[in-house]
């Protein structure tokens, strides 16, 4: 018997196992990944938030049998919100479907790039497909300006503007509320299209709820403005702001803010200043007043002789001069009367124009600073009656009787003070100073009394006391008053001399005598 080689067993173990092979993966049944397919159309997207688009899932049977399948969409981000026209779907042998879709973007999200797959399931196994969302840069809600032309405002000149509120989004957007900020000495007012009115005092922010409205798609809205001036005012720039409270049609909430400038000055003061060059209040309270009360008191009143300010120092320059200069003083202390004159007398509400003025302060400033000079002019003639009534009781004067004399000395003596006379000589006449006035002298002669017997000692002491008072109180009670004259040899009356006419001997004397005889 022949035996086998171990070569030849070897090789026959390899081809009966190639056929073996051979023979299974012919009768295997095909991948199920290799007869169904699915591609998704577009593959790319670009969305923004709010956004949809819309597209197909084509499906493709590629098996020698009849299939059904079931469609699931997996979004890769939350944001993102996907819709079939059916989840399922049965292909015959070779035949394709279309799974019509839908894809929203809802919201911002991470705000990348994000994609949907679709899961594609049969009982032979799964495929998939892929929609790439590309994030898209979301348009504001909305757009907003003030459109205004005004470049200056006062109490008298308001302003007028447009808030311009735009949709720039292919769907309606809500506007939910107004804030109105109104800049210091001023009043705004927003007309918003249902009627209501957004107003906002100076310095204060207003805001309203009740102000809402939509704005359709890639349309716009004019809401009206008025800006005025308050009467109290500090000139200046001012700044104004409205923001634009909206909220999108997928919940998004933005605020927008639109602003304007505009400068508040006060009424006729630009134009005074460009006709003198210098702000009117620094001279003109002042310049009133001195040419108010100075006339008064040059044509009316007991003292018109006097020369006034700027009258013959200089003509027209000197008096335009030294009324300007006095002018800005007294400006100035008008400026601190004023806010107490304004609260307590008219219009009994505070108003300082070192801090605001308006167009009102003119008329007040005018008003007070001609009545303060008035004011000045009465007080000038009553003081010049004050002065006569006083040189009429106390100052002795050339002429005056013995009993007069003696009344104004005695109502000196209310002063607490006794009266030293000296003797004086003029020519071969006596008598008494009673004054110097510069470069002359006022002389008296000597009073003689015949008083009772009763009463004379008494007179004699009061007489040498120098208490002029009580001298003249005791002659005015006894009977002896009636009973006075200057006495003879001496100057025949009070009068006014020249000093080179008259000698002080610097001895004292008494005033009053007692005359011997009763």
């Amino acid at each position: 018997m022949r035996s086998t080689s171990p070569v030849r067993v070897i090789g026959a173990a390899l081809f009966v196992l190639a056929g073996f092979f051979a023979t299974w993966f012919a009768s295997a049944p095909a991948d199920a990944a290799d007869t169904v397919t699915a591609a998704a159309t577009p593959e790319q997207v670009s969305l923004v938030a709010g956004g949809t688009a819309a597209g197909a899932l084509t499906i493709v049977n590629g098996g020698a049998e009849q299939v059904s399948v079931d469609v699931r969409p997996v979004p890769s981000d939350t944001s993102l919100k996907v819709e079939l026209a059916s989840r399922s779907v049965v292909l015959a042998v070779g035949a394709s479907g279309a799974v019509e879709f839908s894809v929203t973007r809802t919201a911002e999200g991470s705000g990348q790039d994000t994609s949907v797959t679709f899961i594609v399931g049969s009982p032979r196994g799964t495929t998939s497909a892929v929609l790439a969302v590309k994030a898209a840069a979301s348009p504001v809600l909305v757009e907003t300006k003030i459109d205004s032309a005004v470049d200056r405002i006062n109490e008298n000149r308001p302003g007028s503007a447009s808030l311009v509120i735009g949709n720039p989004r292919d769907s309606d957007v809500e506007v939910t509320s107004l804030d109105v900020t109104a800049p210091a000495s001023t009043s705004v007012s927003v007309l918003c299209p249902g009627g209501t009115d957004v107003r906002a005092e100076g310095g204060h922010t207003v805001a309203k709820p009740d102000c809402a409205f939509g704005i359709g798609a890639r349309q716009q809205l004019l809401l009206p403005i008025t800006f005025t001036a308050s009467d109290l005012v500090t000139p200046g720039p001012r700044a104004l702001s409205i923001v634009v409270h909206v909220a999108g049609p997928t919940g998004t909430k933005a605020s927008v803010v639109a602003a304007t400038t505009f400068t508040v000055d006060v009424f006729g003061e630009s134009e005074i200043l460009q006709a003198v060059g210098f702000p009117v209040f620094l001279v003109l309270p002042g310049v009133l007043f001195v040419l108010t009360s100075f006339t008064l008191i040059r044509r009316c009143s007991p003292w018109r002789s006097t020369t006034p300010v700027g009258d013959q120092t200089g003509g027209v320059v000197g008096t335009t001069a030294v009324t300007g200069i006095l002018g800005v003083a007294f400006s100035f202390a008008i400026a601190l009367l004023y806010p107490w004159l304004t609260a307590e007398i008219f219009p009994r509400y505070r108003r300082d124009y070192w801090h605001a003025y308006g167009f009102l302060d003119f008329y007040f400033v005018f008003a007070y600073s001609v009545l303060l000079g008035v004011a000045v002019w009465l007080v000038a003639c009553l003081l010049f009656f004050v002065n006569h009534c006083r040189r009429a009781a106390l100052i002795p004067q050339p002429g005056d009787t013995e009993r007069v004399l003696l009344r104004k000395l005695g109502l000196r003596g209310f002063l607490g003070r006794d009266a030293r006379f000296l003797r004086v000589r003029a020519g071969d006449d006596s008598g008494v100073l009673l004054a110097k006035r510069g470069g002359r002298v006022l002389v008296a002669p000597r009073i003689v009394t015949e008083p009772a017997l009763t009463d004379k000692s008494k007179i004699e002491a009061l007489a040498t006391s120098g208490n002029t008072l009580k001298l003249w109180w005791a002659l005015r009670r006894q009977s002896a008053n009636d009973r006075l004259r200057y006495k003879a040899g001496d100057i025949a009356e009070v009068a006014e001399m020249p000093n080179s006419e008259v000698t002080i001997d610097r001895q004292p004397v008494a005033l009053v005598e007692v005359s011997s005889s009763e």
